[in-house]
């Protein structure tokens, strides 16, 4: 009787093994699809809004603005959870932000998740992401501000923080030749 059961079983299980099978490796490609579509040429497109001036807060409670970081560059990350793109690059915004503390230059990491950092967290202890600034704008103020329609999209300030400009889509942020044009842009405004 158990023998039968089993048998009657069998061709279920296998169809449910086989389904998880193919969402697994459906899933691999979708995210080596989405690294390899990672650029190592930056395009700097002039912001033509204002900087927003409204504070968004980390995860303990402490409020930032932009305004804070003037007198050295910034780099702005904005990223969220369930953004294939914005998680493949965190290890890599990780490992420029720690080359770019000798050149003074602040990364900071703006996550957008409506949960605020319940969801975001999780990600970056995960991925041991520790060195950027990590800001939750769980309201989306400052991508409502400058207009931000999709992710992820980073931001260049120079010191003055008299304009920026910016990047649409995720990039190999270790790339040497990426981080010759970060310096060069952010030296040249």
């Amino acid at each position: 009787m158990v023998y039968t059961q089993i048998s009657k079983q069998w061709p279920r299980l296998l169809y449910q093994l086989s389904a998880i099978l193919a969402l697994f490796f459906l899933l691999t490609g979708l995210v080596l699809s989405v690294a390899n579509a990672a650029t190592t040429k930056l395009s700097f497109t002039e912001g033509t809004t204002a900087l927003p001036a409204t504070d968004i807060h980390t995860e303990t409670g402490n409020a930032h603005r932009l305004s804070d970081f003037k007198g050295g560059a910034v780099i702005v990350n904005f990223w969220a959870s369930w953004c294939a793109p914005c998680i493949v690059e965190l290890p890599e915004l990780e490992k420029l932000a720690v080359s770019l503390k000798a050149d003074n230059i602040q990364v900071i990491l703006v996550n957008l998740d409506r949960a605020g950092p319940q969801a975001g967290l999780p990600l970056l202890s995960a991925k041991n992401i520790t060195t950027p600034l990590s800001l939750f704008d769980p309201k989306a103020s400052w991508a409502k501000t400058l207009k931000i329609s999709g992710l992820p999209v980073t931001l260049f300030i120079p010191p003055s923080q008299s304009g920026y400009s910016y990047h649409i889509g995720p990039v190999m942020w270790t790339d040497t030749d990426v981080k010759s044009q970060l310096l060069e842009k952010l030296a040249s405004d």
